[in-house]
């Protein structure tokens, strides 16, 4: 397949892909300010879009858009912090 493509002059599914603006899992977790592993699981969870693009497993991503997943989106908030002074209870 690499020959004829080769031959033809077609670009490669990796090229085609960028082209069509879909980026990498360091780049996206760049503009999403996570690390690259969160992006990876965001893709696997189905909350990104990914694309495979290798034999090997290698993926792109398309930008989430407005419904941008966050971090720590399913757990739960963490508790209230002790040091600050609640509510007397009356």
């Amino acid at each position: 397949m690499a020959n004829l493509r080769r031959a033809y002059g077609l670009p490669s599914r990796h090229a085609r892909l960028r082209a069509a603006g879909l980026l990498t899992a360091d780049e996206l977790a760049r503009q999403l300010g996570v690390c690259p592993t969160t992006v990876k699981l965001w893709g696997r969870r189905g909350l990104l879009r990914s694309q495979r693009y290798d034999d090997h497993g290698s993926r792109l991503y398309g930008s989430p858009g407005p419904d941008l997943p966050g971090k720590w989106q399913r757990k739960p908030p963490p508790p209230p912090s002790r040091s600050t002074p609640s509510d007397p209870v009356r």
